[in-house]
């Protein structure tokens, strides 16, 4: 994401979203190119054959076990050369526990996107406790000159993973796994097990691993003031950037902005906040934006401007969500063939195909 994240990111917030080369067969990852996203942006009708049998819950264990888990990701953090790329357990980040305790924790908040022309509130309800508080309010949202009609929506994650046939749960599996392994890879075309096997192989951005780097603070966004002497580079599976996107992602999954802007570094110590940090920013619509998820489960229908942008539900075009600035609209390129190629690779490891899949995005417009 360095886009990353949030088009209100990403988020809203989240939003909230490094490509890799190799020198004598050591992965490296390049500095992100992503686009900085504005920080202010403009604010299934068949019935399924094989539903979710268990709606509402939050358990990924009947997409996903644990071996199959450290099959996909059999360099992730961790894996050293000094170990012939065998994951020291003492440095293990990404574990199929934290992401199951990610998907389990995250599922207890949802929230209440209000829109009133160019201006938003933003409602978050901790599930189990009932307890609600707005995290966000435009100062014209409740103007009196503000008569334009309210859009509502509502973001319950506990339906990340959980929405649709268990063939659809599996695709967005896949989808997610795809985009946050470009994002965090180490691999290269001669790589062990192949270039599609690196997926999460770094937690942070390659360069500010010493912490003695100061980037993507963006001044303009007062609502969101950076810290002084903290930096905002990608970190994280989705590699969360810029003060802005973590305030409003420690909006969303505290309530409270000032928890990471004060410590953002918190996302590279505590693998179950990055792997929801990834979350938040797949599951949040960033308008004009869809959610990923709402375009991978097929609840998004593109609009007659959308379909004049030549955007289409499908794999593309979460890619188009999450970096469309900077790999959209353009050839076909490495970044994109990247994503893809994941893509395909978890589909197949997760007994599932996307036969008809849009998964390019050269023609799509972005937002």
């Amino acid at each position: 994401m360095k886009t990353k994240l949030f088009m209100l990111l990403p988020i809203l917030f989240c939003f909230f979203i490094l490509s890799s080369s190799c020198d004598n067969d050591v992965p490296k990852k390049e500095e992100s190119d992503r686009e900085k996203p504005d920080p202010n942006p403009d604010p299934n009708p068949n019935p399924d054959p094989n539903p979710n049998p268990n709606p509402g819950t939050a358990d990924i264990t009947s997409l996903i076990s644990q071996d199959k888990f450290l099959l996909l990701f059999p360099y992730r953090y961790g894996a050293e050369a000094v170990n012939n790329w065998t994951v020291n357990p003492q440095k293990d980040f990404y574990t199929y526990e934290a992401l199951k305790k990610a998907v389990s924790g995250i599922s207890n908040i949802k929230i209440i996107i209000e829109r009133k022309g160019f201006f938003q509130k933003i409602t978050r309800t901790e599930k189990s406790t009932n307890i609600t508080k707005v995290i966000r309010e435009d100062p014209d949202f409740s103007a009196s000159w503000n008569t334009a009609s309210v859009i509502r929506e509502e973001v319950d994650y506990a339906n990340f993973l959980n929405e649709g046939s268990t063939d659809v749960r599996k695709k967005e599996l896949a989808a997610f796994f795809a985009n946050i392994s470009h994002e965090t890879t180490g691999g290269w075309s001669t790589a062990p097990g192949g270039a599609f096997s690196w997926g999460l192989h770094f937690r942070e951005e390659v360069g500010y691993e010493n912490g003695d780097k100061l980037s993507y603070i963006d001044e303009s966004a007062k609502d969101y003031p950076a810290i002084a002497g903290q930096s905002y580079h990608g970190r994280g599976p989705i590699q969360l950037s810029w003060n802005y996107n973590y305030g409003k992602m420690s909006e969303m999954l505290y309530g409270d902005k000032n928890v990471l802007l004060q410590n953002p570094g918190n996302v590279t110590k505590d693998a179950v906040l990055a792997f929801q940090t990834a979350i938040c920013f797949w599951m949040t619509p960033q308008s004009p934006k869809p959610s990923c998820h709402d375009v991978i489960t097929g609840k998004w229908q593109p609009t007659q401007n959308d379909i004049n942008a030549g955007r289409k539900p499908g794999f593309g075009m979460t890619i188009n969500i999450i970096n469309g600035g900077l790999e959209c609209n353009q050839a076909d390129n490495a970044k994109t063939q990247d994503r893809r190629g994941f893509y395909l690779r978890y589909l197949n490891e997760l007994g599932t195909s996307d036969s008809n899949c849009e998964c390019k995005c050269d023609k799509m417009k972005s937002y």
